[in-house]
């Protein structure tokens, strides 16, 4: 009788044990309301998992009630926001934001000069021809004396470049180019001329024409670019608006450097027979009006250079007489669009410069620009001051209606409600931004690059025991 009663005990345990599997394995494929999400998941009710819902603005789509799933570093899931909360049902312990805000991918800045970024605006009294006259000005010179002095002291160079990245973390921005490789070997944002996060070869960059002192890398630039070890060559070429800007583009043809790999900054001399030549090789441009109107009193023809197929980015150069930050520079082009292009672009065009288009022309585009399933979770979430209109808003709202800021998957900065819900919120340093309570997070474990376990309150005290303010963010932050 025992024996019968320990058989039928045992044969119970297996039909349970079964069950369990079969309902671990169950297929929700066929159900709209469900995804693989919950098959994959279930093991563990959705452990490591996180969710947000909003409004979604990608360059290619938007979804006015969507939401995403992010596991680790990528995005695994898009789709309509009650069907993510029919997910959230079967794994409990999946993380879970909900709001009603802007949801976009992360910013890409693609022409900056971030070590410079502390430095307030230099106002010239005068327009210039080209680069070279400007540069040459005492007044200019005399302007960049604080920053040749801070180099002397110990640790700057990486100071310069990590209060910049602070910056962008603090506008949305989570993608930079120009900064130091000392500084970048793991920054806070991605650098994406050197370490970027998803991909091991490098972008090389020329702040000058390759010509007179800079001959000499010529040679490196084409080997390393035959060999694949370097995918990309920034150039600031051409910036001025006289022949002789115009003329280097021609001097790098003859030393073999317009070939597909190059990337042109400014670009301000060129005429339709140089675009047609970029557009037949396929070199893009990256345009960065207001710098442009300031030293020049004008800016490149990106009208033609699109209607002869360049494709082309919108970046803001530097703060000095460029735009402070990526929003700025859109919310400048959407008035020279209007005022001097007849209108000319569309609005979704315009924030296409500063997402799709920059991961395309650098090679970062099967990673980065869009919120879909694959890529990275470079993501950005903000008021709607503008909610008829996603893709202005971007660049008028302010530095605190920017609400969450995720970078790889990870939190770095937000609201203390948003941080709270997808990240511990231990690790954070409390600020206040323009008044508004904010959490953020810049100091790593480890020292995986210089002076990277250094907190935001540290950093600024750096610049502070230097002679600066905190104003030097240009941005209103109390901590």
């Amino acid at each position: 009788m025992k024996e019968k009663k320990l058989q039928i005990i045992v044969v119970a345990c297996f039909v349970l044990v079964i069950s369990g599997i079969v309902f671990l394995k169950t297929d929700f494929s066929n159900d709209e309301h469900y995804s693989d999400i919950i098959n994959d998941n279930l093991y563990n009710s959705g452990e490591g998992l996180i969710a947000i819902t909003g409004f979604i603005c990608d360059y290619d789509e938007v979804l006015p009630n969507g939401g995403i799933i992010v596991r680790g570093s990528d995005i695994i899931w898009e789709g309509e926001g009650k069907d993510l909360l029919d997910i959230k049902d079967k794994l409990s312990s999946m993380k879970l934001l909900q709001t009603d805000d802007f949801i976009y991918p992360g910013l890409i800045d693609s022409h900056n000069h971030p070590d410079y970024n502390f430095l307030p605006k230099w106002k010239p009294q005068q327009l210039f021809n080209n680069r070279y006259e400007w540069a040459s000005k005492t007044s200019y010179k005399k302007f960049m004396d604080p920053k040749r002095d801070l180099q002397k002291k110990r640790g700057f160079n990486v100071f310069f470049p990590k209060l910049a990245e602070v910056k962008d973390l603090l506008n949305g921005t989570t993608m930079t180019q120009g900064a130091r490789r000392l500084s970048a070997l793991s920054g806070l944002v991605r650098n994406c001329d050197s370490y970027n996060g998803v991909k091991d070869d490098f972008i090389s960059t020329s702040i000058k024409p390759l010509g007179g002192r800079e001959l000499k890398r010529v040679d490196e630039i084409i080997e390393n670019l035959d060999s694949g070890k370097v995918r990309k060559h920034i150039v600031h070429l051409a910036e001025g608006k006289d022949e002789e800007s115009r003329q280097e583009f021609y001097e790098m043809q003859k030393l073999g450097l317009i070939r597909k790999e190059l990337v042109i900054i400014h670009g301000t001399a060129l005429k339709d027979k140089e675009f047609k030549k970029m557009s037949e090789i396929k070199i893009p441009l990256i345009w960065s009006p207001r710098s442009n109107m300031v030293l020049y009193g004008e800016t490149t023809r990106v009208d033609k250079a699109i209607n002869d197929g360049v494709k082309v980015a919108l970046a803001p150069d530097w703060s000095l007489t460029g735009s402070e930050n990526i929003r700025e520079e859109l919310d400048y082009a959407i008035k020279v669009n209007k005022e001097q292009l007849n209108s000319f672009f569309t609005d979704i065009q315009l924030f296409g410069m500063i997402t799709k288009v920059p991961a395309d022309i650098l090679g970062f585009g099967d990673y980065l620009g869009l919120i879909e399933p694959g890529m990275k979770a470079d993501i950005i979430i903000t008021d709607k001051k503008l909610p008829d209109n996603p893709y202005k808003n971007i660049g008028m709202i302010k530095e605190k209606e920017i609400n969450l800021v995720m970078i790889n998957g990870r939190v770095y900065y937000g609201e203390p409600d948003y941080v709270s819900s997808l990240a511990d919120p231990v690790k954070f340093e409390k600020i206040k931004v323009e008044g508004q309570n904010k959490l953020i997070d810049i100091a790593e474990d480890e020292k995986i690059y210089p002076y990277a376990t250094q907190t935001f309150k540290q950093l600024m005290q750096e610049f502070k025991d230097a002679g600066y303010s905190k104003d030097i963010l240009r941005i209103k932050v109390e901590f």
